[in-house]
């Protein structure tokens, strides 16, 4: 098998505090159960920034409006007749404003919509990868499968390191795409905690975990992804640690 490489930042270092690793595990255990679970979760790998109570605020804005847009949408139409009818300025002012809100949510909703549908592309795109090159790529994935594969130890061409390397860029590209979008609010936080368990599942893969350790440092990702994807590194490897010293 080969050896799980521990240092996990350019400098070797490995920087997390062991209690907030552990914390990110018990997070993800229930994130998708618990709506607080999720934010707190999300907060702590940098899925979402700014103030958590105004996001709470904006979180309870957003579930409302997706609940009642219609309505909305209505109201907005009977307040633009009425200004219409009785020259009311109020009345219009009030009718663009719902209006505008009312659009405006729309916006965001058919983004998120469709952006799940360009993760879940994406993703389909990652795993045809995996069934074009299966034998290269069974190393890499064996224990996402539950497949007790023995891990590549021989030496690989350049042109299968480029396969093996251009797979790994697309999974971390696909959480790449996810974690902005989380960061814009314009996808569902399910869907971003899923997204998230994918790719810790790739990475309790020794050979996925040390290619994305390697690779994640030269792909030129901004500075914010790559600490949370070396926050998603150090959690593989904690659980990673966690089995071998059960068995």
């Amino acid at each position: 098998m080969i050896a799980r490489e521990t240092e996990l930042d350019s400098s070797g270092n490995n920087n997390s505090d062991p209690g907030e690793i552990q914390s990110l595990h018990q997070l993800i255990a229930i994130a998708d159960d618990s709506m607080s679970a999720r934010m707190e979760l999300l907060f702590g790998l940098g899925f979402i920034t700014g103030h958590k109570t105004l996001y709470k605020k904006s979180a309870r804005i957003l579930n409302f409006l997706d609940q009642y847009l219609t309505p909305i949408v209505l109201l907005a139409i009977v307040l633009a007749l009425l200004s219409a009818i009785f020259n009311i300025t109020q009345l219009s002012i009030a009718a663009s404003l719902v209006a505008g809100l009312s659009a405006y949510f729309s916006w965001v909703r058919s983004e998120r919509s469709k952006n799940v549908d360009d993760a879940f592309r994406r993703k389909d795109m990652a795993n045809a990868m995996i069934v074009a090159n299966g034998d290269l790529l069974l190393p890499y994935t064996g224990n996402v499968f539950d497949f007790d594969a023995k891990y590549a130890e021989q030496h690989l061409s350049a042109a299968e390191r480029m396969r093996v390397d251009m797979y790994v860029f697309a999974e971390m590209d696909n959480l790449e795409f996810v974690f902005e979008k989380s960061r814009a609010r314009l996808i569902e936080d399910r869907y971003v905690v899923r997204a998230i368990k994918i790719f810790l599942a790739r990475v309790e893969n020794d050979g996925f975990y040390n290619v994305a350790k390697r690779l994640i440092n030269v792909g030129r990702y901004n500075e914010d992804f790559v600490q949370t994807t070396t926050k998603l590194l150090e959690v593989a490897h904690s659980r990673f640690e966690s089995l071998a010293t059960s068995i």
